[in-house]
């Protein structure tokens, strides 16, 4: 490597380039590419025998499948159930909650204001030397 004022030059020497290139042949995996001819198959495969299809008659005694549920599931629906009831009546209070709470919200809205309204005229607007002393930093 030479340091330039432009930056750095990297120079590659032919003995660097031997080396690689003997490393990537010796960690190389055997190809299977196109140079080397594919194995054929030698057995010839065995017919499979084909059934004959069979006639299908009409069923009149069709009827529907019963679902497979065990007293286990049964319990477990049971239970699921009464848990997405529970959940679901809780999410009715909360909606009650946050609409009482928006309520109160908007009664401190309109008591604070009330109290602004109140207090302006005690508190007046702040003079012209006032503003000029905070200005200027002269004030106390």
């Amino acid at each position: 490597m030479l340091v330039l004022a432009i930056g750095e030059k990297y120079v590659i020497t032919a003995t660097s380039v031997a080396k690689h290139i003997a490393y990537i042949e010796e960690v190389r995996p055997v190809t299977t590419g196109l140079d080397e001819p594919r194995q054929v198959a030698t057995t010839v495969a065995t017919e499979l025998e084909v059934d004959p299809p069979k006639a299908s008659r009409a069923t009149t005694d069709d009827q529907s499948r019963q679902v497979a549920t065990s007293p286990d599931e049964s319990r477990y629906v049971a239970r699921l159930e009464g848990e997405f009831e529970f959940l679901r009546g809780q999410v009715v209070v909360k909606d009650k909650q946050i609409g009482e709470l928006t309520e109160r919200a908007r009664e401190t809205n309109h008591l604070i204001a009330g109290l602004q309204k109140m207090l302006t005229p005690l508190l007046g607007a702040p003079s012209a030397d006032f503003i000029r002393d905070i200005r200027t930093g002269t004030g106390e």
